[in-house]
């Protein structure tokens, strides 16, 4: 796990993850929602957190199946996720081609069916996993920052506006 330099010697990460979900920007009196980004690629998640962040939006990253610490995703486990109970909107850029990432989605629906879910896929992969993406907002790649922008707003109401 990662440390901070010098004397303050708290935990960073996964860690604090929890304490960063129950933050709730308002940007011009608007709440936005809370997002949870499922990224295997660190790089590629902080690209997705930024943008969101960038837009008033507050956001955590879960790396899914593929953690650090070798240990398996804890809802696939059937342990819950505590990041999933602090969100409004799932966004998973995950690769529907592995099993992990597919289990991790098939959990999260399952386990979650009130979160509305974004899935970042491909044409073919969206007619190839029909079933498991019935429930979902899909936006095809390439992602752009628009493309991806609009399709978690269109999956999610902020609270202000209902």
């Amino acid at each position: 796990m990662a440390r901070r330099p010098g004397r303050d010697h708290r935990t960073l990460g996964l860690d604090y993850a929890h304490r960063w979900a129950r933050q709730h920007p308002s940007v011009h009196g608007r709440v936005y929602p809370r997002v949870l980004v499922e990224a295997a690629d660190g790089a590629d998640a902080l690209a997705r957190v930024r943008v969101l962040e960038s837009h008033g939006y507050d956001a955590v990253w879960c790396p899914g199946p593929h953690r650090s610490d070798g240990r398996d995703c804890p809802l696939v486990r059937g342990d819950g996720c505590p990041l999933a109970d602090e969100v409004e909107v799932v966004a998973t850029s995950l690769d529907l081609e592995q099993p992990g990432a597919r289990a991790v989605l098939e959990a999260m629906t399952r386990e979650h069916p009130e979160l509305p879910v974004v899935v970042e896929t491909t044409r073919a992969q969206s007619r190839k996993w029909v079933d498991l993406l019935t429930d979902t907002q899909q936006v095809h790649t390439p992602v752009t920052a628009e493309s991806f922008l609009r399709s978690v707003a269109r999956s999610s109401r902020p609270e202000d506006d209902t």
